[in-house]
């Protein structure tokens, strides 16, 4: 389980990264082990990746998922000892549901990443 103290830090990382370059869509995934954030990833779009195609991404854009797992610093082996949190915000910055894609669930289960965490509409987080 997420303890609150890591859901507030997330929130307010994802407030502050509104105004990132390609960040259209708002939305965020934070690799996390032990209340630590490990990686950091948001949508990019105009931007592409060969894992983006590889999964079927609509026009090859960079889904926050991925992101976070380009970014992560460990062998990608070690990605099913972590957890990956979701957030996705409006433009008046309120919590909105960031449930992950098909094409990013198959990415997440490829990777062994099984405990996925998003928000909801009413900003609490629910378990993949």
């Amino acid at each position: 389980m997420i303890s609150a103290k890591l859901h507030s830090k997330i929130l307010r990382l994802a407030t502050a990264s509104l105004d990132l370059p390609n960040c259209n869509k708002k939305h965020f995934s934070f690799i996390v082990n032990k209340n630590r954030i490990i990686s950091f990833g948001y949508n990019q779009s105009y931007t592409t990746h060969p894992l983006s195609a590889k999964y079927g991404h609509r026009f090859n854009d960079i889904h926050s998922e991925l992101a976070a797992i380009i970014n992560f610093p460990y062998a990608p082996r070690f990605l099913q000892d972590y957890v990956l949190i979701n957030v996705r915000l409006r433009k008046d910055s309120s919590i909105a549901l960031s449930r992950p894609c098909i094409y990013c669930i198959k990415l997440l289960t490829d990777f062994k990443m099984y405990e996925v965490y998003y928000t909801s509409n009413d900003g609490s987080l629910n378990k993949l």
